[in-house]
């Protein structure tokens, strides 16, 4: 090989490398710290992060994070919620299936998250977070109607279940009654048990033992 085309192809080689940049980034993964959220599409809950490089340090007391030296922040997307502009949080939370007063939340500033390096179309770099997004709330809707349970101190309808201090009506636990199973102290009926103190006398009682 004469010198002249083996210093053509090896410029040309450069050229290439300089003009391309790398499918895969030299580093896998990396630990990050969040420090900032920035509201990306409120519709579909998706937001930026501004991370910072953390490490686990062995130290007294067990194994620790916090952020490194490094001081220059990355850009970071959650991956769990690019889905999120389908009818689907996460990966498959139904949105139409959410109780009044939750919904899908960022990830918590000052959380430590695992992140994988990508670039975006312009060759960008971007950290993509593997997590799986929070859904989080309170709820807001009360118990009423027919169809929820009373409290065990004041029940509200016939159909809920009563208490023992304030029954409510034929369907709750109620006081002793001649339907009732008599007690020991108070039969009520013919049809009743008979009690020790008290024993009925209709031949269909039990009778007692003196």
């Amino acid at each position: 090989m004469y010198r002249a085309d083996y210093t053509y192809r090896r410029q040309k080689d450069l050229d290439k490398a300089a003009r391309l940049s790398p499918e895969i980034e030299g580093v896998e993964s990396r630990l990050f710290k969040i420090t900032d959220t920035t509201v990306l599409n409120a519709g579909q809950a998706r937001y930026v992060y501004t991370l910072y490089q953390a490490r686990v340090q062995n130290v007294a007391g067990g194994y620790q994070v916090a952020t490194t030296a490094n001081t220059y922040p990355h850009i970071g997307l959650s991956v769990s919620e690019l889905s999120n502009a389908s009818a689907f949080y996460a990966y498959g939370v139904t949105k139409a299936n959410l109780p009044a007063g939750f919904t899908a939340k960022p990830i918590p500033i000052n959380t430590f998250v695992l992140a994988v390096p990508h670039r975006n179309q312009d060759g960008t770099l971007l950290w993509m977070i593997l997590n799986t997004q929070a859904i989080d709330g309170v709820c807001n809707t009360p118990l009423t109607g027919d169809t929820d349970y009373g409290s065990i101190l004041q029940p509200l309808l016939d159909d809920e279940y009563g208490t023992f201090e304030a029954e409510e009506g034929e369907t709750d636990f109620g006081p002793i009654n001649v339907y009732d199973f008599a007690t020991f102290a108070f039969p009520m009926n013919d049809v009743d048990f008979a009690t020790f103190a008290n024993p009925y006398l209709p031949e269909n009682d039990m009778g007692t033992f003196t």
